[in-house]
C-alpha cells in the first residue's frame, strides 16, 4: 500500500480497536449464548477487569475479562495489536471459577462484529477453496455479497476453504485469518447500505463448563487495507513473515529445498543422499516419507504404543545411520509420521497404560492432556536420538465424540488446543526442529498451524501415480497452487518431478521438493545413467532457482486472471523492495498459440532502471521502473508448453529528467 493508503488502514483500525478493546464500555468483537441470553445483552452487567501492557517488537497487548458471579462463568480476550500493521489478533477463553457447572454455553462466534465502508457500494467477498488432491487446490474465489442474503462457508481447517479472506469494499476492506485446526464456520451478511457483519468460530457450540474447566476458541486476525487489494494482500504477507513464521534457532524460516522418496531402505537411502552430494546438486534436506515403519509385534505392543518401529529388514542399522550420513554432508533430515504411526493406538493403551486414560479423557487425541504429555516425552525423545532435523506430521487424531447433548464442541476446543501443546512442546525441547505439516496434503493450514510449521508439500495432487510419477505431475496444477496461495499463505512447498524447464519453473515457490523419477521408485535402477536423466539440465534448473528462490518472500503481483486452462497463459510476479530485485514468471500452456505478451511490472520506483535478465538469453537489458510498470515488459516464449523467468535488479541510477 502506498503511505497514504497504510495511513488510513492505520487511522481505521486505531478506531475499531479503540472502540471494541479501549472504550469506557467496549463492544468485544465476540459473542455467545449464555442461559439462554445474547452475550450484547449480559456483558454489560458483569465484572469486567482490563490490562493492556506493552510487549517486544512493537506490540500491545489488550485483556479484557468479563465473570459472571453468580454462575462462576469468566470470559477472557487476549488481544495483541501492531505498531507497524493496522492488525489486531485475539483470542477468547471460557472458564468456570466457580463451585457448580455453568449454565449453557453456545453459539461461540470467536469473530462477531461489523465493518462499514465510508461509501455506498458493492461488497465482495475474495477467498480460496482448501488444500488436498485436486488441481484446483487453493483456487481463487470472488463471491458479490447481496443485500441480507448470508453466505456460508464451512470447512474443517483448510479443506474444503482456507481459513483467511478478505472483505472489500468501496477503496478499502479488510483481510481476516482464522486459527482453527479443526471444524469452524464463517458468515457473511452486508445491509442495503454500507455495513457488514462477519462471524467465525468452531462450528458447533452447546456446552457446559464444570468446576475449573477452561477452554479456548478460534484465533482472529484482522487486518485493515485502503485503496488496492492487491497491495493490501503484499501488506497481509508482510504481517504473516514478520509475526506469524516459524524462528527455527530464532530466525525466520527460509522454506528448504530437497529431495524425498517412499519404501526405500537404509542402502537406497544412503545411495541417494550420495548421488546428491557426489553430482554436486545443493539440496538442503533428505525426506524419508512412509515405509521405514512396521508395526509392533505383540511382544513389542508395551513399548510400542504407535507403530513407529523401524523395520530393521530395511533399516538394519537404525534410522540414526541415515540422518548422520545427511548431516555429515551439510544436509538436513526429514522423517514422515502419519496415520497410526504418530498416535498412540487406543487398544494398545487401554491394555498396557491405562494411565494414560480417564472417564473424563477416553481418547488417544492431543484434548488428553495424558496422552499429549506422553506424545510431547515420546517424540522429543526420537527427534534427539534419531537425529531428526525435520518433523513431518502427515496425521490428525480422530476426536472423541461428544459426551452428551450438553458437551458439543468441548472435546474439538481441547484437541485443537492440545495439538498446539503438542508442537509447541517439541519446538521448545528441540528449538532448531522444523515441522513439515501435511496431513493428506494442504488440509491443516491456518493462522494457528503456519506461525509453528511450513506446508513442504502443500497438496497431494501431484503424488496420485504410483509407478509412472511422471504422469502424476501435471505443471498447470502447480502453477494454480501458488498462485492461488501466495494471496494468504506466504511460506510453502511445491513438488517438482520432471527434469524440463517448463515443468521445473512450473514447480517455482518459496521452498521446492525434487520427486525426480528415477529417484522416488525404490525398483528403478540406481544410480540413474545419462540416458535415463539430464544430469547438465537438472544442474542448470535447481541453480536457477536457487538464485532467485529468496524472492518468493517478497510481495506478490499477479499479471493474468487464474486459470487452468491449457490454452492461455498465466503471469506473475513477486518482489522484494528491500532488495531492489524481484522475478517474473510467465507460462505458455501447451494449447495456446500465442508466442508474446506483454505484462506490467508493479511496485518499482518508477525513475530507477532495473537490470533484466532473461533465464533463456545471455543478454541483459536495462529498462526504467516507469516504463515496466506503464508500458509493460514484452515476453516471447516459442516453446509450446514454454515458461520464462526474467529476473530484474534495481541498478543504483536515478533517472534525471529535462524539461
Amino acid at each position: 500500500m502506498t503511505h497514504t493508503a497504510i495511513a488510513k488502514a492505520t487511522e481505521n483500525a486505531r478506531q475499531w480497536i479503540e472502540q471494541r478493546f479501549e472504550a469506557t464500555s467496549p463492544e468485544p468483537p465476540f459473542s455467545f449464548i449464555y442461559g439462554g441470553r445474547p452475550s450484547d445483552e449480559l456483558l454489560g452487567t458483569w465484572e469486567l477487569d482490563r490490562d493492556e501492557k506493552e510487549l517486544e517488537e512493537g506490540r500491545t497487548q489488550h485483556t479484557l475479562r468479563y465473570t459472571d458471579r453468580s454462575t462462576g462463568l469468566e470470559v477472557t480476550c487476549e488481544a495483541i495489536n501492531y505498531s507497524d500493521y493496522p492488525a489486531i489478533d485475539w483470542v477468547v477463553y471460557f472458564q468456570n471459577v466457580g463451585d457448580r457447572d455453568t449454565a449453557i454455553l453456545e453459539n461461540i462466534q470467536a469473530l462477531d462484529t461489523a465493518f462499514i465502508s465510508e461509501q455506498p457500494g458493492e461488497f465482495i467477498l475474495h477467498h480460496s477453496q482448501g488444500g488436498y488432491h485436486h488441481i484446483d487446490a487453493f483456487s481463487p474465489l470472488k463471491e458479490a455479497l447481496q443485500p441480507n442474503q448470508p453466505l456460508i462457508l464451512d470447512s474443517d481447517s483448510s479443506h474444503p476453504y482456507l481459513p483467511f479472506f478478505n472483505v472489500e469494499w468501496h477503496g478499502g476492506g479488510i483481510i481476516g485469518g482464522i486459527g482453527w485446526t479443526g471444524p469452524w464456520n464463517a458468515e457473511f451478511v452486508r445491509d442495503a447500505a454500507q455495513s457488514i457483519s462477519v462471524k467465525a468460530g468452531m462450528s458447533e457450540s452447546h456446552l457446559l463448563l464444570h468446576p475449573g474447566e477452561r477452554i479456548r476458541t478460534t484465533r482472529i486476525l484482522v487486518m485493515f487495507w485502503n485503496d488496492d487489494r492487491i497491495l493490501g494482500h503484499n501488506q497481509w504477507r508482510r504481517l504473516l513473515l514478520d509475526h506469524y513464521s516459524p524462528q527455527p534457532g530464532g530466525e525466520r524460516l527460509r522454506v528448504p529445498t530437497g529431495a524425498g522418496n517412499e519404501n526405500h531402505t537404509e542402502e537406497q537411502n544412503i545411495a541417494i543422499i550420495n548421488w546428491f552430494v557426489d553430482n554436486d546438486f545443493p539440496i538442503e534436506y533428505h525426506w524419508m516419507d512412509i515405509g521405514w515403519e512396521r508395526p509392533p509385534t505383540e511382544g513389542e505392543e508395551s513399548e510400542y504404543l504407535s507403530n513407529v518401529v523401524v523395520d530393521e529388514e530395511k533399516i538394519p542399522n537404525g534410522i540414526r545411520v541415515i540422518s548422520d550420513e545427511a548431516r555429515k554432508h551439510g544436509i538436513k533430515y526429514l522423517l514422515w509420521f502419519g496415520g497410526g504411526r504418530l498416535y498412540a493406538e487406543l487398544d494398545r493403551v487401554k491394555k498396557y497404560r491405562p494411565d494414560l486414560l480417564s472417564e473424563e479423557f477416553t481418547g488417544v487425541d492431543g484434548g488428553n492432556p495424558m496422552i499429549n504429555a506422553w506424545m510431547i516425552e515420546y517424540y522429543s525423545k526420537l527427534v534427539a536420538e534419531w537425529g531428526i532435523d525435520i518433523f513431518r506430521q502427515d496425521a490428525r487424531a480422530e476426536t472423541p465424540p461428544d459426551t452428551g447433548k450438553n458437551r458439543v464442541g468441548v472435546n474439538w476446543a481441547r484437541a485443537c488446543e492440545g495439538f498446539y501443546e503438542f508442537w509447541d512442546g517439541l519446538l521448545s525441547r528441540s528449538p532448531n526442529l522444523i515441522i513439515d505439516n501435511c496431513w493428506g496434503g494442504g488440509r491443516q493450514i491456518d493462522l494457528e498451524t503456519i506461525q509453528r510449521s511450513v506446508p513442504l508439500w502443500r497438496s497431494d495432487f501431484q503424488c496420485a501415480g504410483e509407478h509412472n510419477l511422471q504422469e502424476s505431475f501435471d505443471p498447470i496444477g502447480m502453477q494454480g497452487q501458488t498462485y492461488g496461495l501466495s494471496f494468504w499463505v506466504p511460506l510453502s512447498g511445491s513438488c517438482n518431478r520432471i527434469v524440463e524447464p517448463y515443468a521445473y519453473r512450473s514447480a517455482y515457490s518459496p521452498g521446492m521438493q525434487l520427486a525426480w523419477t528415477p529417484m522416488a521408485i525404490p525398483s528403478a535402477p540406481w544410480p540413474p545413467g545419462k540416458d535415463e536423466f539430464e544430469y547438465e539440465l537438472a544442474h542448470k534448473l535447481l541453480n536457477e532457482y536457487l538464485s532467485v528462490r529468496h524472492c518468493f518472500d517478497g510481495d506478490f503481483y499477479p499479471l493474468t486472471p487464474y486459470d487452468l486452462a491449457d490454452d492461455t497463459w498465466m503471469a506473475w510476479q513477486f518482489d522484494r523492495p528491500d532488495l531492489g530485485e524481484g522475478i517474473f514468471q510467465g507460462f505458455r500452456r501447451p494449447a495456446s498459440s500465442a508466442t508474446e505478451a506483454r505484462y506490467k511490472i508493479g511496485g518499482l520506483e518508477p525513475d530507477t532502471l532495473y537490470e533484466l535478465k532473461d533465464f533463456d538469453n545471455p543478454a541483459t537489458t536495462t529498462m526504467a521502473g516507469r516504463d515496466l510498470m506503464e508500458k509493460g515488459l514484452t515476453i516471447n516464449i516459442h516453446e509450446q508448453p514454454g515458461a520464462a523467468v526474467v529476473r530484474y535488479t534495481k541498478v543504483y541510477k536515478r533517472i534525471r529528467h529535462t524539461a
